[in-house]
């Protein structure tokens, strides 16, 4: 029996020294894997029988297939591999936080966008390192709520500091990490540097609420003959097309030196002393002195 078991184990000559060195040592166990010919790896497990006497009756010997569990085990290896490699070269933010929001894995490219060295973020709390000290509330207020899987908490945009305290703004994808008993034990998160993103599609609204205006004031003076009603709708389309804040026009009177409003337009503009309020020009001569010249650099209110 021993060599017909050996003529299918890869290495025989040591398997058949083995037995005979288990058989020489009676009280020896045994515990190996066997790889077999056709591919298959079988553990192999080996105890001396015993009675209650405490006498010898010989030796016990147990095999068992476990191929199948041997190859999950290097596919699993394989793609976590893989998945590391991955999230070390894609040109995202890839880390994973503990449940006390401690660092776990960083990648490289977040480690070149925030100016750290590998050793001084791992193990350090996120929010004290990357967070800015206004919002550090969210570790209590909006972390608790990606750790409980709130669809409304997956998905979300903020700002990290790095090292110089340059500011840099994130789209995140996150997902819960759970154990395999299945308990909740951190959070893996994937984010994308929008900064300089957001700043053009800022500018971009910007410009396209300046042409709404202008095209707006355009398409006023053909059919708008009154001057007052001119200057009145001109500042309702600044903010109602525009979206500013407020908007005011006003006139200059030279005799007197100021700049006149003549026409306001804002929720806040009630509560701004200048949109009623004369201003003094300054650096500009009166009308009839003789070395008047140029155009006035600046403008204050008038007391």
């Amino acid at each position: 029996m021993i060599q017909a078991a050996a003529d299918q184990v890869e290495n025989s000559e040591a398997f058949v020294a083995r037995v005979q060195y288990l058989n020489d040592h009676r009280d020896d166990k045994s515990h190996e894997e066997l790889h077999l010919k056709d591919g298959r790896i079988v553990d192999q497990y080996s105890a001396p029988a015993t009675g209650a006497d405490h006498k010898h009756y010989g030796r016990v010997w147990y095999f068992r297939d476990i191929t199948a569990r041997k190859q999950a085990v290097r596919d699993l290896r394989e793609s976590e591999r893989r998945f590391s490699e991955m999230l070390g070269n894609v040109k995202l933010v890839s880390l994973m936080l503990d449940r006390n929001a401690r660092i776990t894995y960083c990648n490289e490219y977040l480690l070149c966008l925030t100016g750290w060295r590998y050793e001084e973020v791992i193990g350090r709390d996120w929010f004290e390192l990357f967070i800015a000290p206004e919002i550090h509330h969210l570790k209590v207020s909006f972390f608790p709520k990606i750790l409980a899987g709130l669809p409304e908490a997956m998905h979300d945009e903020s700002e990290i500091l790095t090292r110089s305290g340059a500011r840099r703004l994130i789209r995140w994808n996150s997902s819960v990490l759970r154990s395999a008993a299945g308990d909740v034990i951190g959070i893996a998160s994937i984010g994308e540097d929008i900064t300089e993103r957001k700043v053009a599609q800022d500018r971009i609204a910007y410009l396209n609420r300046v042409y709404a205006v202008l095209s707006g004031i355009n398409a006023l003076i053909v059919r708008v003959p009154d001057r007052d009603e001119l200057f009145r709708e001109a500042c309702r389309i600044a903010v109602d097309e525009g979206g500013f804040r407020m908007a005011l026009i006003g006139l200059v009177d030279r005799t007197g030196m100021q700049i006149v409003p003549v026409a306001s337009a804002g929720k806040d503009v009630s509560s701004w002393p200048g949109s009623k309020t004369a201003f003094q020009i300054d650096g500009v001569a009166a009308p009839e002195s003789p070395t008047a010249g140029g155009q006035g650099k600046s403008a204050r209110r008038h007391q």
